[in-house]
C-alpha cells in the first residue's frame, strides 16, 4: 500500500533488525518502483449506455501514485531514501536488482552508483518485450526495460548462472576480413 519506506525503516530500526543481522542480512532484494509514467490509475468504466470515471481510493492513491508532479527531484528524493535503507539491510554478500525503464533509468543508475558504489555495479539486464508498432512516430520505439544489478561487496557475492538451452540456436556465419 505504498508504505515501503515505513516498513524498511521498521526492519532497519525495529525488533526484526536483530533477526535480520543474525541471518547475515538480506541476501536478495528486487524492487520494481514507479517509472514516472504520469498515470493516476483512475479508469473510465462503461456500463450499458452510461459511463463514469472510477477515481482511485485513498489507499490506491497512496499505494500506486506514479505522478511526480514536483519533477525529477521528488522522484530522486523518494527512491534515494528507500535505496539507502535497502543498502543498510543488505547482507555483505547480498545483491539488489532494480527494475526501471527509459523514464528513470539515468537517475536510477546515478543513485545506485552513489549508494552502492560504481565498483559494485555488476550488470544490466535488458528485458526485451515485443509490442505492436505504432503507425507513425517521431522517436524510436521503446521495447525494453532495464534491471540493474548491484552488490554490496564487489568481491563477495553470490551468482547462480542461468543457462537456457535453445531449441534452434542461431548460427552466425564466420566473417572474413581482407588484410
Amino acid at each position: 500500500w505504498g508504505a515501503n519506506k515505513l516498513i524498511l525503516s521498521s526492519l532497519k530500526n525495529g525488533p526484526m533488525r536483530k533477526e535480520i543481522e543474525a541471518q547475515g542480512g538480506l541476501k536478495l532484494i528486487y524492487i520494481d518502483p514507479p517509472f514516472d509514467v504520469g498515470a493516476d490509475f483512475s479508469m473510465n468504466i462503461e456500463i450499458g449506455d452510461e459511463s463514469f470515471t472510477k477515481q482511485p481510493s485513498v489507499i490506491e492513491e497512496v499505494a500506486y501514485r506514479d505522478t511526480w508532479g514536483k519533477g525529477a527531484d521528488s522522484f530522486i528524493a523518494m527512491i534515494y531514501e528507500r535505496l539507502k535503507l535497502m543498502h543498510d539491510l543488505l547482507a555483505e554478500d547480498g545483491s539488489i536488482y532494480v527494475h526501471c525503464d527509459w523514464r528513470v533509468n539515468s537517475y536510477m543508475r546515478l543513485i545506485l552508483d552513489e549508494i552502492f558504489g560504481k565498483d559494485n555495479f555488476k550488470n544490466e539486464i535488458i528485458w526485451y518485450y515485443k509490442l505492436g508498432m505504432k503507425a507513425r512516430s517521431r522517436k524510436f520505439h521503446s521495447h525494453h526495460d532495464n534491471i540493474y544489478w548491484y552488490v554490496r561487496d564487489k568481491d563477495n557475492f553470490t551468482f547462480n548462472e542461468v543457462r537456457i538451452p535453445l531449441e534452434n540456436p542461431i548460427k552466425r556465419p564466420k566473417l572474413k576480413f581482407d588484410s
